[in-house]
């Protein structure tokens, strides 16, 4: 699960940077980001280990969350001036 989440997130940062596809990819990344916070606390909690690496700590990971969720906003749906 953890490797298409990270396909997924890394098509949407392709995606917000086509001009076409902006808007879309944005969206779907917030909305990913919005289903994963979730699993993320949870693993967070429980101490999962990724490849013997422990997961990102329960502030930071809750914490930077909606700056992500802004970030990709700003990039994405904001009007851009032509």
């Amino acid at each position: 699960m953890v490797t298409l989440t990270g396909v997924c997130e890394v098509m949407g940062a392709v995606g917000l940077l086509v001009p076409w596809t902006r808007r879309v990819a944005a969206v779907a990344l917030i909305l990913l980001l919005v289903a994963v916070l979730p699993a993320n606390i949870h693993a967070a909690n429980a101490g999962v280990t990724l490849r013997g690496a422990p997961a990102t700590p329960l502030i930071p990971r809750v914490g930077l969350q909606p700056l992500f969720i802004a970030l990709v906003g700003w990039a994405g749906l904001k009007r851009r001036r032509t």
